[in-house]
């Protein structure tokens, strides 16, 4: 029994023996090479003012394919308000009753299928043109030799001190204004 426990032993540190002697020996460390840094500013894209004209068109496009649901939606609302005016004063008719709780479930499903078509148009319009953003925003950055790019949109809970001669965000919204046209791309189908 001791022979076995022995010999199993031995084998255990003949096996691991080469794995423990690689992990101890380190190459030697020079001095790290400068990284060269920059951050941007992703919600400044669809700023009116000076933001992504492509992307606002985009953004308007699907704005405009929400039209007709929220102008039906805004209609039953009014009703729906006009009817719960009545209800309060007492005066509405168990017909009028009716309409609003049919008007409310109405309502409801509106605002399900806006949700929908919210989404679906998003897809469709702004969808590719957040792609092209992200691949000429990799060109941009390879092109001018940064290291690393940090967008401090996504750190909004965080505390960051920058340098704002770090921020590229105003030259590449300008870049790519120039380089591409302000109408967004056609719709893509899903």
């Amino acid at each position: 029994m001791k022979l076995v426990f022995l010999l199993v032993a031995i084998m255990f540190v003949a096996i691991t023996a080469p794995f423990t002697r690689a992990q101890t020996t380190q190459p030697p460390v020079g001095p790290a090479a400068p990284v060269k840094v920059a951050i941007i500013d992703a919600d400044a894209f669809p700023d009116p003012k000076a933001g992504v004209k492509k992307l606002l068109n985009a953004l308007t496009q699907v704005d405009n394919g929400l039209g007709k649901i929220r102008n039906d939606l805004v209609t039953k609302n009014n009703r729906l308000q006009a009817l719960a005016q009545k209800a309060n004063a007492g005066t509405i008719t168990q017909a009028e009753a009716d309409e609003a709780n049919s008007l409310k479930v109405e309502i409801q499903r509106g605002q399900e299928d806006g949700q929908k078509q919210q989404e679906l148009l998003t897809r469709q319009y702004v969808g590719p043109v957040l792609n092209e953003l992200s691949t000429a925003l990799q060109a941009y950055v390879k092109q001018r030799g940064f290291d690393m790019v940090l967008d401090v949109s996504k750190m909004q809970n965080s505390v960051m001190l920058v340098n704002q001669s770090l921020d590229i965000t105003d030259a590449f919204i300008a870049d790519f204004n120039a380089k591409n046209p302000g109408t967004a791309t056609a719709p893509v189908k899903p």
